[in-house]
């Protein structure tokens, strides 16, 4: 189980049911969106799923569920580490605790004013030593070296 301790709670166990055939190659996906507040920096991904008629299974006490139902941990993870090592490369002085603000995962059809912030949203911040663990986990030419920017920061 290398990749669970790579991680946190409650990933390890998502991530460890997963089934893979080997493959070589590069994975393909996007991060919908990354923005900056009050000098964090935010991933941000949009979902359309329909996860059912009653308004409770937008809830974001429910959104877990979702989140392992689709499998989307193993992206929540990736993107993650994808933009903790861009921000750890061009951003100066970079520090997770300091411009890590974390992930945001929008259910969109649990989005209606109506029903309030606690509908729609699943957010979360992974601990930094599981990201850096599973960075290390995923390999890179050159070891991460948190806080230090290239010169053409």
């Amino acid at each position: 189980a290398p990749i669970a301790q790579a991680v946190g709670s409650p990933i390890p166990e998502q991530l460890e049911r997963l089934q893979f055939s080997p493959l070589q190659g590069f994975m393909k996906g996007y991060i919908d969106l990354v923005f900056r507040h009050e000098g964090k920096y935010y991933l941000v991904d949009y979902k359309s799923n329909y996860l059912g008629r009653q308004t409770q299974a937008y809830h974001h006490e429910n959104l877990t569920h979702a989140m392992t139902r689709h499998d989307y941990f193993l992206q929540y993870c990736l993107y993650c580490v994808a933009l903790h090592r861009y921000l750890s490369l061009r951003v100066p002085n970079y520090d997770y605790e300091h411009h890590f603000g974390g992930v945001y995962y929008l259910f969109l059809r649990g989005m209606r004013p109506e029903w309030g912030a606690q509908f729609g949203i699943f957010r979360d911040k992974p601990e930094v030593g599981a990201l850096e663990r599973l960075s290390g986990y995923l390999g890179v030419g050159d070891k991460l070296h948190a806080g230090k920017a290239c010169d053409y920061a």
